[in-house]
């Protein structure tokens, strides 16, 4: 005969049920609001994700979707830093040095670490109202060095980094 008696059982299986619907609860509502950055292109890990989108400036980091030739036109969510936003001016260099308003932010390469020829990205001048020049913070960050501006409406969160 068992040593418990009816009422534990019932406890011990509604403390069981409540762990289980809670933790099931934060699996749906957690992603929705944080995001880890696995890549090195990145100085940090975990942002907390926001909507509020409508006022992203240079400095900010931002989640968005993109797709070109050197993704096989398969869509990635990317989340980068703003280094040069709309009204900005922007010049690349000959030496594939990038400068926002004068100050030193990158340099793009010829090839990505695998060898591939890397196209990069060329302007000299101010950043088209509605978009901005995502990039990572690493020299080997696939970002805007290679595919150019990306339009502030393909933002869907701003990524404030927690570490």
């Amino acid at each position: 005969m068992s040593t418990s008696s009816n009422p534990d059982i019932k406890r011990r299986f509604f403390k069981v049920g409540a762990i289980v619907l809670v933790a099931v609860a934060v699996s749906f509502t957690l992603p929705r609001f944080f995001v880890v950055s696995l890549t090195g292109s990145l100085d940090k890990r975990l942002f907390w994700l926001s909507r509020d989108v409508k006022n992203v400036k240079r400095g900010d980091y931002v989640l968005y979707r993109h797709s070109n030739v050197a993704t096989h036109f398969k869509e990635q969510t990317m989340i980068k830093h703003v280094r040069c936003d709309e009204g900005d001016v922007l010049d690349v260099d000959k030496g594939k040095s990038l400068t926002c308003n004068g100050e030193f932010i990158g340099h793009a390469k010829d090839t990505a670490l695998n060898g591939t020829k890397l196209q990069n990205f060329v302007w000299h001048g101010k950043i088209p109202a509605g978009e901005f020049l995502p990039m990572g913070e690493h020299k080997d960050s696939y970002d805007g060095r290679y595919y150019g501006f990306i339009e502030k409406s393909k933002i869907t969160y701003k990524a404030v980094p927690i570490f």
